[in-house]
C-alpha cells in the first residue's frame, strides 16, 4: 500500500488536492510532471465498491498525456469492442469502436484503476494520503491554506497554496466556501453486481444500452467474470414505484428485451447499490485560490460515456492553469473556468440532442423532462 512506505515531511506544499479519484489523482500527477509539490488527501483506501465503467478508446489520450498508459495496459482491462443500443427502435443497433484509430474501448474494475492512479501519482512525487479524515482546510490572511488531516491514528498539518476540490458530485470543499451546485435533473443509477455461472461462457463484450418507459438500462462485462447491469430512472420515480413495488428494480430487470437475457448466465448479488447520476455542476469553478475538477466541478450523465475521460481532461486543464498561476498569472484560474464551461455547454447541447431521439413514450414524465425544449433550465433540486 502507498500509505505504508516512508515519506519525507513536507508540511508546506503548492497544491492539496482533496480527493484520489481519478480527477484527483490525475491532477496531482500533471502538477508533478510541472515541477510542483502535491499532496492527495483520499477518505478511502481504493477498497470500496466503485461501478464499472467502459472506456472509450480516446481514453488512450489523456493517459498518454499522464504517462500512465503502460501501466493501464499492463493491469489488463477487458477490451470493448463497441456499445449495442435499443435507443428509439426495440431492435439494437451497433456502435463499433473499430473505427476509432484509439483503438478499442475498455471494460474497467475501477476500484483497480483508482488505485493505479493512485500508485503513479506517488511515483510522480506526491504524497498520497489514504483512508484519511480532512478535519480542517481553513485560508489566512496571505491566501494559503491551513489544512489538518488524520490518517491512520496520526495527524498531519500542511500549508498549501492552492486547494484542488476533487471531492466528487458532493463537492464538499467548494459548498464550503458558499458555492451552491446546480441540478439540472434527479437521474440516479440503481446497481447491480452479478457473477457468471459458467466463466468460460461470458456474457457479450459489447456494452448494452436499452430505452424503456421509465428511463433506460446497461450492461457490461467487468474483470473477473463480473457483470454489472444498471438501471437509470430519476429518484423521485423510482421512490414512488418502488413504494409500491418492494422487488420494482427485479422486475423492471424482467422486462427488458435485451439486458436481461444479457446478464442470465448471471448469479445477481443480493443487494443493489444507488449512486447519483444527474448532471450537475458548481455554480462557479474557481476562487483566487482553489478550483474545482472532474465530478467536483462538473458531472456528466453516464448515457455521454465521458464521465472518467472529462475528469482526466479537466486534471489537464486544471494542472496548466494552476502552473500558469503559481508563475503569476492572474488569468489562469478565470481561463480554466471559461474553458470548462464552454465545454459543458456543448455536452449538454449533444445531451438533449440523444435524449431527444427517444420519442416511444411521449406521455412519460421520465422522457417528458427530457425532451429538449423542457431541459434548458437547471432542474429544481429534490426537497
Amino acid at each position: 500500500m502507498g500509505n505504508q512506505r516512508s515519506r519525507p515531511c513536507r508540511p508546506s506544499i503548492d497544491v492539496a488536492v482533496l480527493g484520489g479519484g481519478p480527477a484527483g489523482a490525475a491532477t496531482a500527477i500533471a502538477l508533478c510532471q510541472r515541477g510542483h509539490s502535491a499532496v492527495v488527501i483520499e477518505s478511502s483506501g481504493y477498497g470500496n465498491v466503485r461501478v464499472g465503467d467502459t472506456f472509450p478508446p480516446r481514453i488512450r489520450i489523456p493517459l498518454v498525456k499522464l504517462g500512465v498508459w503502460e501501466q493501464f495496459a499492463a493491469d489488463r482491462h477487458v477490451p470493448a469492442p463497441g456499445i449495442r443500443s435499443a435507443w428509439g427502435q426495440d431492435d439494437l443497433y451497433d456502435n463499433d469502436f473499430i473505427y476509432s484509430p484509439y483503438g478499442v474501448g475498455w471494460h474497467i474494475d475501477r476500484g483497480r484503476f483508482d488505485s493505479m492512479l493512485a500508485r503513479c501519482a506517488e511515483e510522480a512525487g506526491a504524497i498520497v494520503y489514504r483512508q484519511a479524515v480532512l478535519l480542517s482546510c481553513l485560508e489566512d490572511e496571505n491566501g494559503n491554506w491551513h489544512i489538518e488531516i488524520a490518517e491512520n491514528d496520526r495527524r498531519h498539518h500542511l500549508r498549501a497554496g492552492l486547494v484542488v476540490d476533487a471531492t466528487g458530485r458532493s463537492s464538499s470543499f467548494a459548498q464550503k466556501q458558499g458555492i451552491p451546485r446546480i441540478p439540472y435533473d434527479r437521474l440516479i443509477g440503481v446497481i447491480g453486481f452479478a457473477t457468471s455461472r459458467t466463466p468460460e461462457k461470458e456474457p457479450s463484450s459489447f456494452t448494452l444500452i436499452e430505452a424503456v418507459e421509465s428511463g433506460w438500462w446497461y450492461s457490461t462485462v467487468l474483470p473477473g467474470s463480473r457483470a454489472v447491469a444498471a438501471y437509470m430512472t430519476d429518484s423521485d420515480l423510482y421512490g414512488k414505484a418502488q413504494r409500491l413495488e418492494s422487488d420494482y428494480w427485479i422486475s423492471q430487470l424482467r422486462r427488458t428485451l435485451h439486458i436481461q437475457p444479457s446478464v442470465s448466465a448471471c448469479t445477481l448479488d443480493e443487494s443493489n447499490h444507488v449512486v447519483a447520476a444527474n448532471t450537475s455542476r458548481l455554480e462557479r469553478l474557481t476562487g483566487k485560490n482553489w478550483l474545482a475538477v472532474g465530478d467536483a466541478a462538473m458531472a456528466f450523465d453516464p448515457l455521454s460515456g465521458q464521465g472518467v475521460h472529462k475528469a482526466l481532461q479537466s486534471a489537464l486543464k486544471a494542472a496548466d492553469a494552476i502552473d500558469q498561476r503559481l508563475s503569476g498569472s492572474i488569468e489562469a484560474l478565470p481561463d480554466y473556468e471559461a474553458a470548462m464551461t464552454r465545454d459543458f455547454d456543448e455536452y449538454r447541447r449533444t445531451r438533449n440532442s440523444i435524449y431527444g431521439k427517444e420519442r416511444r413514450w411521449p406521455e412519460a414524465p421520465f422522457w417528458q423532462r427530457r425532451h429538449p425544449h423542457e431541459v434548458a433550465t437547471a432542474f429544481p433540486a429534490d426537497p
